[in-house]
């Protein structure tokens, strides 16, 4: 099993504004959307491959950071760190 986190900067005047824009780039990640909580300006995502699926927690903090975790039965720490990068840079343009 592997686990990456990855804690960066954003650029949003709140912490709101980022996750209604992730709501928005996430399906054409090929994630879907499977739960939210609003309030606490989080996303809980999956991506599914052929025999296993990644799972994604995002989270936009008061400290002007997001933070993205990704855990997975199959992937290895390498490519679930391509796939926050991805996520990243798609939430940061």
């Amino acid at each position: 099993m592997a686990q990456v986190e990855k804690v960066e900067n954003v650029s949003f005047p709140n912490p709101k504004d980022g996750y209604l824009k992730t709501l928005e780039i996430l399906p054409e990640l090929g994630m879907d959307i499977w739960k939210t909580r609003e309030i606490a300006n989080l996303i809980l995502a999956r991506k599914k491959k052929k025999d296993h699926q990644i799972q994604c927690n995002i989270i936009f903090n008061l400290n002007n950071t997001v933070s993205i975790t990704l855990e997975s039965e199959q992937e290895n720490e390498v490519d679930l760190q391509s796939l926050a990068e991805q996520i990243f840079n798609a939430i940061a343009t």
